[in-house]
């Protein structure tokens, strides 16, 4: 205890007296004072955000010069070089000019450092505050699949999940503020139990990720940072009370929210409820398609000593009477739903800056995370009632050095567990007398651990910036042996060896090794043009459902393998962009070689029954490009679009990979000409797709028109209120999503939809 305390004491008094650098962020049109402007010092890694003022204060170890840069979403991002002159207190005046397009100023921390999209090497994907104040979808993916390259699945409304390039599942890293979501993946549900209104961005890595964040990161991350947690340079109390309604399922959410802090402490808390009726569609209702659901969280942090910060984070989600009207694990007559959906995630980080002239940094970060999934499935023979517990608890140590002033590394170990315990009881309806007891896995757990460096170089030449990361990674998958049946309840007795059990899984312990780098180059071509380049090696081990998997909900029997080798892949990505205050474009071309890839396949038997069982499917390619622009025509009119093209192609069969998004793309206006909102109109185009898998259908293209209004926000006693408006799908279209229709029974999208947002800031 001795040594942590006089640790602590060094850490708190290794530079000696800071230099304060105070200052106000303004408009630089109109005067105004900006709120929320991230400072962050680039030399030892340190950042604050102004006040409601405007005003900033950051504290830095002494320096003679030393670079600043400032992040908004709509201004132009500024870089400034510093001179104390042997001062200790700098003052600063920073006038940031507004913009009306994306300039890639957002803030970006996915890839382990703080940078912003724009200078940024790697694909990467933002979904501002702006861009779900705005809107009213009917779930989180429907927001995220604005992002090129990124495509929306569904097995109901409530129960949604996203491809990214073509992967999907368990191939793209889903997390919460850094922490992981682990969860079922038989059923897309994993982004349903996530409170829309605690968020602040998402940040989306498309392509190879595992040398930042390990396995299952072979087709990328989306990184969900919530609402809020902010040091200020003097005392504040704020709050927020909003909602939304949607008229295609009478679906209708209210959130309330308080923060308060001042430079030393902060606090904030959130309680936010959803509910829906069933769905209309231009062919009918999707019976079975309501739900109802809350969440409730809570972040507290403070500075016990000079440079040291402690962060706590709660957050609860709770989904009750879930109706799921797809999935094609289900018979065709079931009547399936959620009874009880929950999570549950603690998380505390405790961070040190400013211990060595090297060493800007060290973190230590904890979670623990409870996910209950209760389901209930009605068949004309039985009702079944599957519910899982998945535990996951993870620990990430991150370090950051700075090895001259313009080479930054990070060096970090990180190690996560996922345990879960699942269980189904099979009630027949002609004996129900008798309860069978299964496992749909059995008791199982899933280990990894890892240690991985990123390293940022700034200028190796005038114009070339690098980054280099790789990882070495240990991972461990075991499981209990297994039974089917589990055990049966005969009017109340239990009989653990019931007639007719046979074995399932035998126990099994099984440990994979493997390594990923990645090398990332953003070359500036000058007058806002840049060439970008990735290079990757990823990979993936099976989760525990495809190493253990027995579905048998009265469709098609659905088998794991636990033989299963990790898939692993070869990334390579190539950009330009263009950056300017009146025109932003970027295209990425793309190509992953993917090798001992996990899929799904018919043809086989069990207990003299058709099933289906993973298996490695070989070498595969996915490749395409994903495109984003926005141009100013005139002062008021902004022209704006998108459009993705993906492939994936078995590469020994030469044929076509299942579960491909179609070819898709945006076309938008945004008007500002109105003098009390801003109006947009929009198309969105998907071709057909015909390039199908064997096992697959082709589904006909479709067209979209969305309008929406955004009105200037309205001064309102002790705060202020906005509100936006619009309407989905205005032609009231009929249309499928092939990956939607292929998953499971989903055959008819939404309808017209009117909505009505609002928001009241005090």
């Amino acid at each position: 205890m001795k040594y942590i305390t006089l640790f602590i004491l060094l850490t708190s008094l290794m530079w000696g007296q800071d230099i304060t650098i105070t200052g106000k962020v303004t408009n630089g049109k109109t005067g105004t004072a900006i709120e929320d402007v991230l400072i962050y010092s680039v030399n030892f890694q340190r950042s604050t955000h102004s006040g409601s003022e405007g005003k900033f204060q950051l504290l830095l170890p002494p320096f003679e010069n030393t670079t600043l840069k400032f992040f908004i979403a709509g201004f132009s991002p500024l870089t400034m070089e510093i001179n104390s002159d042997s001062k200790q207190t700098v003052v600063l005046d920073i006038p940031l000019d507004p913009v009306e397009i994306h300039l890639g100023e957002v803030t970006v921390t996915s890839p382990r450092y703080v940078s912003s999209l724009q200078e940024s090497p790697f694909p990467l994907g933002i979904i501002e505050r702006t861009d779900l104040d705005g809107l009213s979808k009917l779930s989180l993916a429907e927001y995220i699949k604005q992002e090129p390259g990124v495509s929306m699945s569904r097995d109901g409304i409530w129960a949604t999940d996203i491809s990214l390039r073509g992967i999907r599942g368990t191939g793209i890293v889903l997390m919460v503020d850094g922490n992981r979501l682990e969860t079922a993946t038989e059923l897309a549900a994993r982004m349903s139990m996530i409170d829309q209104f605690d968020i602040e961005r998402i940040e989306i890595i498309k392509g190879a990720a595992s040398a930042m964040y390990g396995t299952g990161a072979l087709g990328g991350i989306v990184n969900i940072i919530t609402e809020n947690r902010r040091f200020r340079d003097k005392f504040y109390l704020t709050g927020s009370l909003g909602g939304f309604f949607n008229s295609v399922n009478t679906g209708s959410g209210t959130s309330l929210a308080f923060n308060a802090g001042d430079n030393n402490w902060f606090a904030k808390v959130r309680g936010s409820f959803r509910g829906a009726s069933a769905t209309e569609t231009p062919d009918g209702t999707l019976l079975n398609s309501h739900f109802h659901d809350n969440s409730i969280s809570a972040s507290l942090g403070f500075k016990p000593f000079k440079n040291h910060e402690f962060e706590v984070n709660y957050q609860k989600y709770g989904g009750a009477d879930i109706g799921l009207p797809g999935g094609s694990a289900f018979a065709a007559a079931a009547i399936a739903r959620y009874p009880t959906a929950n999570r549950e995630m603690y998380s505390a980080e405790y961070r040190i800056s400013g211990i060595s002239s090297t060493l800007a940094n060290i973190s230590v970060k904890y979670y623990h995370q409870v996910i209950v999934r209760d389901a209930e499935v009605l068949l004309p023979a039985a009702r079944l009632l599957p519910y899982a517990d998945h535990f996951n608890d993870g620990v990430t140590v991150t370090s950051n050095w700075l090895m001259a002033e313009n080479h930054r590394l990070v060096l970090g170990v990180d190690a996560w567990q996922r345990e879960m315990d699942s269980r189904r009881q099979r009630i027949l309806n002609a004996k129900k007398d008798s309860v069978i007891h299964e496992r749909p896995v059995p008791l199982s757990k899933f280990r990894s651990g890892g240690i991985f460096f990123q390293n940022e170089i700034d200028n190796v030449t005038p114009n070339l910036d690098l980054a280099v990361g790789g990882r070495f990674d240990l991972i461990n998958a075991t499981n209990d042996p297994s039974n089917n049946p589990d055990f049966v309840v005969w009017k109340g007795v239990l009989i653990p060896n019931p007639p007719g059990q046979k074995p399932l899984w035998p126990a099994k312990d099984e440990t994979n090794s493997s390594w990923s780098l990645n090398l990332a180059a953003l070359y500036r071509l000058g007058s806002g043009h840049q060439l970008t380049f990735n290079f990757g090696k990823s990979f993936r081990s099976p989760s525990l459902e495809e190493r253990y998997q027995f579905i048998d909900l009265g469709g098609l029997v659905k088998l794991g393998d636990p033989a299963l080798k990790p898939e692993d892949g070869w990334f390579y990505d190539l950009g330009y962009s263009h950056y300017s205050n009146t025109a932003f474009w970027k295209v990425n071309f793309y190509l992953n070689l993917l090798q001992n890839m996990v899929v799904e396949s018919p043809g086989f038997t069990f207990q003299g029954r058709p099933a289906t069982q993973f298996v490695n499917f070989g070498a595969a390619k996915l490749f395409g490009f994903d495109l984003a622009f926005e141009v100013q025509i005139i002062q008021p009119v902004i022209l704006y679009g998108s459009a993705s093209i993906v492939r994936g192609e078995d590469s020994k069969k030469t044929e076509n990979l299942p579960f491909i998004p179609a070819d898709n793309g945006t076309l938008g206006v945004r008007i500002k000409t109105l003098s009390f909102a801003q109006a947009s109109f929009e198309v969105n185009g998907v071709l057909d797709q015909n390039k199908t898998a064997p096992s697959e259908k082709a589904t006909p293209g479709y067209a979209l028109v969305n309008l929406a209004l955004h009105f200037t926000p309205v001064a309102l006693p002790f705060g202020t209120l906005n509100l936006s408006a619009g309407v989905d799908n205005l032609l009231d279209r009929s249309y499928t999503n092939h990956l939607a229709t292929n998953r499971g029974l989903i055959k008819a999208e939404p309808g017209r939809n009117f909505f009505v947002k609002g928001e009241y800031l005090f």
